[in-house]
């Protein structure tokens, strides 16, 4: 069984990664920064319509448009 406390614990290891992964974006592919939709996103624990479904699905997205635009124009990001 999955407690609460590690819910909040997940869904904050996969804020982090997409602030790390957003922050890549910003200072290495700056026209792909430009072009997301939300640009930082905020979101607010006392938000309880999100799911941690949704920021693995937002992490997802952020990395394959990376992944696209890394194919497209073949500059490497660390």
């Amino acid at each position: 069984m999955i407690t609460a406390m590690e819910t909040e614990t997940d869904i904050h290891q996969l804020m982090q990664e997409i602030v790390r992964v957003t922050g890549i974006i910003k200072v290495n592919y700056p026209v792909l920064y430009a072009s997301l939709y939300e640009t930082p996103v905020f979101v607010s624990y006392e938000d309880e319509e999100l799911e941690e479904e949704e920021f693995q699905d937002y992490l997802e997205f952020l990395n394959t448009q990376l992944a696209i635009h890394r194919i497209a124009y073949g500059k490497r990001w660390k």
